[in-house]
């Protein structure tokens, strides 16, 4: 039997019975009072069966208008606006929850003394009434400058010009201002566009690039990078045969200067394992230098910001030492069947968990970070770690008899362009390098460089992301 679609008006559906009715009537002969006629109903409110054949109808309504209902749930053009929620769900589609707008500021210490701003430090303007974060730790010696990106912490496309201040309402001494007008953002995707992604089809098949887009969209995050291990047996091992290593600040307590010497090692007051400094150091009397430590035996070890150090060397010196950074592990483990996850930026919606589950069936268990939440009776739970990022020294060669005036700042900022664009653990290579430059039109480039003149590639871990400055890249012509 077919499925019958239309919804009548309960006065046609009225008609239709008495109609019937009557039909009935004749087949079988029913006289009328009189005995000589066939009876037959009339459409009159006196009439009783036509208030009952009313009465009829209207139900009749209601249950062709459920019929059509249910026959449209599994249509994306004609079901209900929340029906429309559940196909995109069974299809593994997600509605847009929106992303943040962000801008361009500059931020300067007007104090006396190095601070450090922590990261999700947050900041107001009255332009658009919004409140913007930072999405990473700065440290600014002082009257020192440093331009960051904000992130608004509500999602939407929210207009804000540049020379605009922002108000800070904390205690360090640092004042704010936009320098690029706001750009990005948008609301929560509506339900015609969602109406629209179910009915073109969307593909559903590559799940980890869905959850890596959903992840990317929310607020503070500027890159996701997800790995996954296929295998059901066997581990996998990303990122670089490299130690560990933690960006520190020693401080010299004594009044006079102190030497802390190459391989000086110091424990951390976390897993209580050794640390390594590389390079001799010179520190003025009460002064502090920043530095990296290295982990010894090339161990991962994950510890976090504000960790303490205890140093062991012969002579005894007067110095403390303590972490500025969560540490940066050079290898990654991922167990069988699970994925691991590299965040560029800070989240500040507390929704990785809840956009991860949302396309990815495996757990996510390696990480420093974690984000929970709530699946019916079942607590989900998303562990990660956040990339930092490292500077990397370019060099760049070209022939002196036909670069152009202009060829270095040209090659420099087609370099600076893409400081920051690749993600956590993806290497700048030096062919990558020679794609950036090679067409810029100063003349011809004869060789790049990453980290070191005669080096292939970054060694970037996966919880690390490249940027660039203008005095580490180097151009050079022969």
């Amino acid at each position: 039997m077919d499925i019958v679609k239309t919804v009548n008006t309960p006065y046609n559906n009225a008609v239709a019975i008495l109609n019937r009715t009557n039909e009935l009537l004749n087949e079988n002969n029913i006289l009328d009072s009189t005995g000589s006629e066939i009876a037959q109903l009339e459409q009159n409110v006196a009439n009783p069966a036509w208030l009952f054949a009313l009465a009829c109808g209207q139900l009749h309504t209601s249950w062709q208008e459920k019929i059509a209902k249910a026959y449209a749930a599994l249509d994306p053009q004609n079901c209900e606006d929340d029906q429309i929620l559940v196909l995109a769900s069974l299809a593994g589609i997600k509605r847009g929850d929106g992303t943040p707008s962000h801008i361009t500021a500059l931020i300067i210490n007007t104090g006396t003394e190095q601070i450090q701003i922590p990261i999700g430090t947050s900041f107001t303007e009255t332009y658009s009434n919004q409140t913007w974060v930072m999405n990473k730790t700065l440290i600014l010696n002082a009257g020192a400058q440093q331009y960051v990106t904000l992130y608004s912490t509500t999602n939407g496309e929210f207009y804000v010009p540049s020379g605009i201040n922002f108000n800070y309402d904390g205690d360090l001494s640092i004042i704010c201002a936009s320098t690029s007008v706001s750009s990005g953002g948008s609301e929560i995707e509506t339900i015609a566009s969602l109406r629209n992604r179910v009915s073109q089809g969307e593909d559903t098949s590559n799940f980890i690039f869905q959850a890596k887009t959903a992840i990317e969209s929310l607020s503070g995050i500027e890159a996701c990078t997800i790995w996954f291990n296929t295998s059901s047996t066997d581990n996998l091992v990303i990122g670089q045969t490299s130690p560990s290593k933690v960006d520190v600040v020693i401080t010299n307590t004594a009044n006079t200067a102190v030497i802390v010497p190459a391989g000086s090692v110091f424990t951390d007051s976390a897993e209580n394992k050794e640390w390594i400094l590389q390079n001799s150091l010179t520190i003025v009397g009460n002064g502090n230098k920043n530095v990296t430590l290295f982990s010894v035996l090339g161990q991962a070890i994950s510890i976090n910001s504000g960790t303490t150090f205890t140093y062991t060397g012969t002579p005894s010196l007067s110095i403390t030492c303590t972490a500025i950074a969560d540490s940066v592990i050079g290898t990654i483990t991922i167990p069988p069947r699970n994925a691991y996850l590299s965040i560029k930026g800070y989240d500040y919606s507390g929704k990785i968990s809840e956009t991860y589950f949302s396309y990815m069936n495996v757990p996510a268990t390696v990480g420093s970070q974690q984000e929970k939440y709530l699946l019916g009776q079942q607590e989900m739970i998303v562990k990660f770690d956040y990339a930092q990022e490292v500077t990397v020294k370019i060099y760049v060669t070209m022939r002196s008899s036909d670069m152009a005036v202009g060829a270095e700042g040209a090659v420099k900022n087609a370099i600076m362009a893409h400081s920051g664009t690749l993600g956590g653990g993806e290497n700048v290579t030096s062919q990558l390098v020679s794609e950036w430059v090679q067409n810029l039109g100063y003349g011809t480039i004869i060789d790049c460089s990453v980290g070191t003149p005669t080096g292939i590639m970054s060694n970037i871990s996966p919880t690390e992301y490249c940027v660039f400055n203008n005095d580490n890249i180097i151009v050079t012509s022969i």
